[in-house]
């Protein structure tokens, strides 16, 4: 296969979107980030990369904990509003039924179908951009998705989340259709 050299790009992708929440001033706030993913299964562990001046990342530096929340493609419209608008000058927390985590300084989107309450663990700054690793405190999936057999969880197939994906392309996607099993 010919290629050619582009230049230096993350072209990881797809990329699963995501509204991490704090909370900031007494009320709950979500950015849209796509700079999320998977550090440690055991412990639980994710790593999130957020501008440093995003409103959502006043709250995360001052209670060092915050929420992932994991919309379907039918709150593609809310979910792109909150990336295209600051916590600065608007109210997100109107737009979403919001309840409380078990930490009540991560707030999550109720109708959203899964939830993880996040606590920071380590920072690094590199330029303009503030990377966390945090442990998962505990994470929320709508009953309806949960599966169990011989006493084990088992979770949905991913088209039943019905994920919203970026591309580098500047375009919301969704996943297909399956395509194998792991180990098989």
């Amino acid at each position: 296969m010919e290629k050619e050299m582009v230049g230096p790009i993350a072209f990881v992708y797809p990329i699963p979107i995501v509204l991490i929440g704090s909370m900031v001033a007494g009320k709950a706030n979500f950015a849209e980030i796509g700079d999320c993913a998977l550090a440690g299964i055991n412990p639980a562990l994710v790593v999130v990369s957020i501008n440093e001046n995003h409103y959502t990342t006043f709250g995360i530096r001052e209670h060092r904990c915050f929420s992932l929340n994991f919309p379907t493609t039918q709150r593609l419209k809310a979910v792109d509003y909150c990336g295209n608008h600051s916590g600065k000058e608007v109210d997100k927390s109107t737009l979403f039924e919001i309840e409380p985590g078990q930490n009540p300084l991560c707030p999550l989107i109720a109708e959203f179908p899964v939830n993880l309450e996040c606590e920071v663990i380590h920072d690094h700054q590199i330029e303009h951009r503030h990377l966390y690793v945090a442990k998962v405190t505990q994470t929320h999936i709508a009953k309806n998705l949960i599966s169990r057999e011989k006493g084990k969880i088992h979770f949905p197939d991913l088209r039943m989340l019905d994920p919203i994906l970026y591309g580098l392309d500047n375009a919301y996607y969704t996943v297909g259709e399956k395509i194998g099993t792991s180990g098989a």
